[in-house]
Parts: C-alpha cells; sequence; structure tokens
C-alpha cells in the first residue's frame, strides 16, 4: 500500500472514531492486548483529541 493512500486511510479511520466513539477517548481500559499494542498506541494516541 503506497504512503500517500496509508495516510488518507489512517486519518479517515481516525476521525470515525473520534465522531462515533468519544466515551473511548475518555478512559483507556485494555485487557489481555498484544506486547506490541502498548508500542502502537503510543505512536496513534498524539492524534486523538
Amino acid at each position: 500500500m503506497p504512503k500517500r493512500e496509508l495516510k488518507v486511510a489512517s486519518s479517515q479511520i481516525l476521525s470515525l472514531f473520534q465522531d462515533n466513539y468519544l466515551e473511548m477517548v475518555a478512559r483507556k481500559v485494555f485487557i489481555n492486548v498484544p506486547c506490541y499494542f502498548t508500542m502502537l498506541y503510543s505512536m496513534f494516541s498524539p492524534f486523538f483529541t
């Protein structure tokens, strides 16, 4: 997947989650997630409002 398409798709996904699932942003509870999830979350969390 080209970088441009990946950037557009990720921004659309992030805006979809921010608009429709606001309650998920207020509290973060992750149970039984893989060890790499922490790294991925730390990369994407600055983009969340």
